[in-house]
């Protein structure tokens, strides 16, 4: 969580550049209605991040995200924040040419169908009591 400011942004960014080789993700929640510049530039979507020394980075490891743009919808900033990482994984993977559903099919089928049943599962669960459920709300709805 930040409020826009950054007292040192190039060293702030020499450490990102730093730390895009390492399986980390950096998400930055920007709260009240500051100035979030310094936050887009580490974000780095239209330009990757460029260190002191002249070094990119190998990849977009840091998602800026305005709370003020969500504040009413939590369930989108979780999914605009979760998608970030996502995408990042994918891309780390496409970089090192690793075929995730290449290697999914070579599982065990007690495997596979084991990660299907839960990712169906969850799925079913998630869409009936996702973020906003309160079972309470429903219980007591009629008193």
């Amino acid at each position: 969580l930040t409020d826009g400011i950054i007292d040192d942004v190039d060293n702030t960014i020499d450490e990102l550049v730093e730390a895009s080789n390492l399986r980390l993700s950096i998400i930055i929640i920007g709260v009240g209605k500051a100035d979030f510049t310094n936050m887009n530039i580490l974000d780095a979507d239209e330009n990757p991040l460029v260190n002191s020394r002249g070094i990119k980075a190998s990849r977009d490891l840091v998602q800026f995200v305005p709370f003020l743009k969500y504040e009413s919808k939590s369930e989108q900033l979780a999914n605009e924040v979760l998608a970030e990482i996502q995408r990042q994984i994918i891309e780390k993977k496409k970089k090192k040419n690793i075929k995730i559903y290449e290697k999914f099919r070579k599982k065990n089928i007690l495997v596979r169908y084991l990660i299907y049943t839960v990712l169906i599962l969850s799925t079913i669960l998630l869409g009936l009591y996702g973020s906003g459920y309160n079972a309470a709300s429903f219980i007591y709805g009629q008193f």
